[in-house]
């Protein structure tokens, strides 16, 4: 019997190492990536395994297709786990077509979007896996509001990751949302810390000089992949409403900060 996974940023340093795991392991995988080409090396020895899809999460109308594409070729079978683990750093705030900054929309608005739109097509029992950040704890909350596209401001690199915080804590609120939501679902999170790929890559100067006095005692991506394999190999339940948040090793829950806030992030609607 086939197990139906969905993974978002397939292409990525970890989204590679778990979507390895996630072939291995024998699941039929839906890997979403914004070229296709960049999964070759898994399409050469499992071909029939492996459904490559592209998505770009900057554009709204791509999230919609890409979701659509999923329910056709799933045929009406249901997804086993769901894992929104795209993510990014953008280095210049600017708004996408859609009107969002580039960072909330990535990290928040299209994997929310992804996730209310599979979530009728998920078994009962099945999950759902939010790579989160070892920044939300910096994050605040965020009122929906649109911008005219193609404004673009390079700004500091503090500045870039508050961005990403704010959009990774708001990705947390409604992670608790929607396991309060659907408890015939287990809702997972996981951090994978501060890791060794592309997104801490800022386009700036010092960026030669970071690939060599820091990148090399962050994590690997196999390293920071761990919280979310574990979370895929987890062979228990969430308990009444309640996230696993998978750090490392070990199995933590979100803080009152997070359960507290949640219920405003119910209210936000896309515009």
């Amino acid at each position: 019997m086939e197990r139906h996974v969905v993974i978002t940023g397939a292409s990525g340093g970890i989204g590679k190492v778990v979507l390895k795991h996630l072939l291995e392991n024998g699941y039929t995988v839906y890997a979403a990536c914004r070229d296709s080409s960049r999964l070759k090396e898994f399409l050469d020895y499992m071909p029939d395994s492996l459904h490559p899809i592209t998505l770009d999460m900057e554009s709204l109308a791509c999230v919609g297709e890409f979701c659509s594409e999923v329910i056709e070729k799933l045929s009406g079978c249901r997804i086993e786990m769901l894992i929104n683990n795209a993510g990014m750093i953008a280095p210049v705030v600017e708004s996408t077509a859609d009107g969002y900054e580039r960072s909330l929309q990535v990290n928040y608005i299209a994997p929310k979007l992804i996730t209310e739109r599979l979530a009728p097509h998920i078994a009962p029992g099945g999950k759902v896996i939010n790579t989160l950040s070892c920044t939300i704890n910096n994050g605040d909350f965020i009122q929906m509001e649109k911008h005219p596209p193609g404004q673009s401001i390079r700004e500091s690199t503090i500045s870039s990751l508050k961005h990403y915080s704010d959009a990774k804590y708001m990705m947390a609120l409604y992670t608790v949302n929607f396991a309060q939501a659907h408890k015939e679902i287990t809702v997972c999170a996981a951090d994978p810390g501060i890791v060794n790929t592309g997104i801490i890559t800022m386009h700036r100067w010092y960026d030669p000089l970071a690939d060599i006095f820091f990148r090399p005692f962050i994590k690997s991506p196999a390293r920071g992949a761990r919280p979310i394999i574990n979370a895929i190999e987890f062979t228990g339940t969430g308990e009444n409403g309640k996230i696993l948040f998978f750090k490392g090793n070990r199995i933590t829950g979100l803080g009152r900060k997070f359960l507290a806030a949640a219920e405003r992030e119910k209210e936000i609607t896309i515009l």
